[in-house]
This record gives C-alpha cells, sequence and structure tokens, in this order.
C-alpha cells in the first residue's frame, strides 16, 4: 500500500467521516478507517460514509485507526506532503504487516493497521433501486429534524419518514408526538421507509445527493466524491394523515411573519428569569392587534404586540386565546423562516394547531397545551395602538 497526497486533503476526508466512528468501541475494527479506491470510508455497523481525496499515488488498500491518525494529519500544515506506506515496503520491523509509517519531511511516524479484507461493509439486502434525487433534498431533511422523537420506546418515530399525502404527492414526515411537519419532496421513494436521525448528521454535512438507491432495508446517496449508505429503521411509521386537524370554514386564524414571532418570543426568553415555555395568543374584536403573553411561576408576566400580524374570526376562540409551547413554536417559526407570511389555524384552542406558509412547502401541526395566564384583556388593552387614546376612544376587547 502506498499513498501520496497532502495532510489538508486527508484531514478534510477524515473529518467528514468522522460522524460514522463511534466514540467508544468494543470493537477495534470500527475505530479504523479503510483507505481504498481513492477515498476514505468509516463505518458504525449502521451506517457507512466513504469520501474521496486527491492523491498524487493511491495504491492498495488498508484500514487504521481513525483517532491517532486524524490528530497526526490535523498537527501538520495543510500543504505538507505525506506518504502513508505499509510496513512491508518500509522493510526492517517486525510484524510488518500489521502498521503503516506515515512520513513527512523531517518525520516518521509508525501507526498500527489491520486486515483490509476485516473491514465491514453495508451490503444491499436485494437490489438496489434508482430513485429521484430532487436539489432541495438537504433543505427538506434539515426542515424536519427538529420535530423527530427521541423517545427509544416508540424507536419508529426516530426518524423520517418517506411517504406520500393524501393527494398522493410525495413529502417527507417527521413527529415527536408533540408537533408534526410534512414537507413536499418529490423524492419517488415508494413503502414509507424510514430515514434514522442519527445520519442526518452525516448526510447534512456533504454535498447535495445526485443519485439516490433503494432496498427494502438500505439507502444509498451518491454525491461528487463521497458516498453515504444506511440502514432503515425496522418499524412501520403511524398513519399521519389521521392527526391532520379538520379544519371548518371561518375557523380562528392569525396571520404573521415567522421572523418577528421568533424575534417576540427570544426576547420573552430574556425578559423572564425562569423560561416560561408556555405562552398566550390572542387578538381584539378587530383582529389588527395580536398579543403574546408569558406568566412563570414566580409571577413575572412579559407581554408583546406581534406588529403586522392580523387576526380573523378569533371572537370563535374560547376565552380568546391559544395556548402553545413556545420553544416548539419558535423552532417552527425557524422552519417557515425565509416565508413573508405564515397562517396559523385551528377549530378551538383545545384541537390540533395548523400552521401553514404562504408558499406551501411545509405544513406543521402543533399540539395545544393548557394555559390561560390571565393576562389577555390587560395586555390588549395596554398594547393597543390606540392605547395612548382616551380610555372611550380605545377598541372593544372580543
Amino acid at each position: 500500500m502506498l499513498i501520496d497526497t497532502t495532510a489538508g486533503e486527508l484531514r478534510l476526508a477524515l473529518d467528514k467521516v468522522k460522524p460514522a466512528i463511534e466514540p467508544r468501541q468494543t470493537i477495534p475494527i470500527l475505530g479504523c478507517v479503510l483507505l481504498a479506491d481513492g477515498g476514505v470510508t468509516a463505518n458504525d455497523l449502521n451506517h457507512e460514509i466513504m469520501v474521496k481525496f486527491a492523491a498524487r499515488r493511491f495504491d492498495g488498500r488498508v484500514a487504521i485507526p481513525f483517532r491517532p491518525l486524524s490528530r497526526l494529519v490535523r498537527a501538520l500544515p495543510p500543504d505538507t506532503d505525506i506518504r502513508l506506506q505499509d510496513a512491508e515496503r518500509a522493510k526492517g520491523r517486525e510484524n510488518s504487516d500489521y502498521g503503516v509509517y506515515v512520513t513527512f519531511s523531517g518525520g516518521r511516524y509508525w501507526l498500527p493497521s489491520q486486515a483490509a479484507e476485516d473491514f465491514p461493509e453495508i451490503t444491499p439486502a436485494g437490489t438496489w433501486i434508482k430513485c429521484k434525487a430532487p436539489e432541495n433534498f438537504l433543505q427538506a431533511l434539515d426542515a424536519c429534524r427538529s420535530f423527530i422523537s427521541t423517545e427509544e420506546t416508540r424507536y419508529y418515530l426516530n426518524g423520517i419518514c418517506f411517504s406520500k399525502s393524501p393527494e398522493g404527492d410525495d413529502v417527507v414526515v417527521a413527529t415527536d408526538g408533540h408537533r408534526l411537519i410534512v414537507h413536499q419532496l418529490a423524492h419517488g421513494i415508494e413503502g414509507n421507509l424510514i430515514l434514522p436521525r442519527v445520519i442526518l448528521p452525516s448526510l447534512l454535512g456533504l454535498p447535495v445527493p445526485t443519485q439516490i438507491y433503494r432496498t427494502d432495508t438500505r439507502l444509498e446517496f451518491r454525491m461528487p466524491g463521497a458516498r453515504l449508505r444506511t440502514k432503515l429503521i425496522d418499524g412501520t411509521f403511524p398513519d399521519w394523515t389521521r392527526v391532520l386537524p379538520q379544519i371548518p370554514s371561518e375557523a380562528p386564524e392569525i396571520c404573521f411573519t415567522p421572523r418577528k414571532m421568533r424575534a417576540v418570543l427570544n426576547r420573552m426568553q430574556i425578559g423572564l428569569s425562569r423560561n416560561g415555555q408556555v405562552i398566550d395568543i390572542c387578538a381584539d374584536s378587530t383582529g389588527q392587534t395580536v398579543v403574546i403573553t408569558a406568566k412563570t411561576q414566580d409571577d413575572e408576566e412579559c407581554s408583546e404586540r406581534l406588529d403586522g400580524a392580523t387576526a380573523a374570526y378569533w371572537s370563535k376562540m374560547d376565552n380568546g386565546i391559544v395556548s402553545i409551547n413556545s420553544r416548539y413554536l419558535k423552532e417552527i417559526c425557524r422552519t417557515h423562516i425565509q416565508s413573508e407570511e405564515v397562517t396559523l389555524t385551528a377549530a378551538d384552542n383545545r384541537s390540533p394547531i395548523q400552521i401553514v406558509p404562504n408558499a406551501y412547502k411545509a405544513l406543521t401541526v402543533l399540539m395545544p397545551v393548557r394555559g390561560g395566564n390571565g393576562l389577555r384583556n390587560e395586555a390588549l388593552m395596554a398594547l393597543s395602538p390606540a392605547s395612548n387614546a382616551p380610555a372611550s376612544d380605545q377598541k372593544e376587547v372580543a
């Protein structure tokens, strides 16, 4: 085995395959990377990453422990020429079949190695079927990431499901039982396959896939100079279509800008010494004043008008409020941050809440929580644009 490259090229490749290296290995070969076929490969038995790197010469194959090799190349200037050479070529050392010299100008390091034949491979269980690779693939997965469950009991929720909408359109879906996202994505993958959450950092750190292949238990993503293979979650994703709320005509709704809502929630988080996670959203009878209120157990209060927001049919909402987990709403605002406006709709304040951007790409559903902090009337009166006018001229509160 003989490889001539630079420390910078090898370091970048090792950084990209690092997510497939287990922090603590009980099997030594899983702590190694395979150098073969012009690239470096890491495998944790659940997913495998291969990244190619530039080399003046690349002959043979070998498995080398990841951590000492990574530490060494990171300690060298990126433009340093390095050579990886197996012990048989170096000669003069006992047990030379099990080691590699890493040499550079003024230095030579010996690293142990293992046989390349012992390195595991995620092989397809069946025939690879080619699927679509849409350009917005990684953006859709990133939007779904925060909605994925981390609960071990319902392991089938620990990933993103490639599914179809009730209208037959391709979508990806994620839920943790409290919120749900349905993102449009023309993936062409049949069978409600579930992509594991743990491989997302690896996938999002690689270039956009140009080709996607699947079997019933595997997915393979091919991109320029790299490849990622992963096992799928062996389980059945629940029928998420049953969770979608049935919104009647003229249902209470509020339209707002996600960026402004997120800014309000950030200020409230700073303004309360104890982060109250429940907020109330309320509106006046005209629908032109929308106010967010929060209260902690220590009776600290926050109220802020949401500028530019409007409400319709809000008088139909019980007590004129809907209570939401503020952290979940912030994450939904991040998902829709590029949208100029989103619409929050609910049949009542006990039903699932639907949040849809004006240019629909992702529909999100959020379960309400028990709220009602008692600040509604006072906040609407104090924060109304007409609050500086005489009391008799102020808006009537719904």
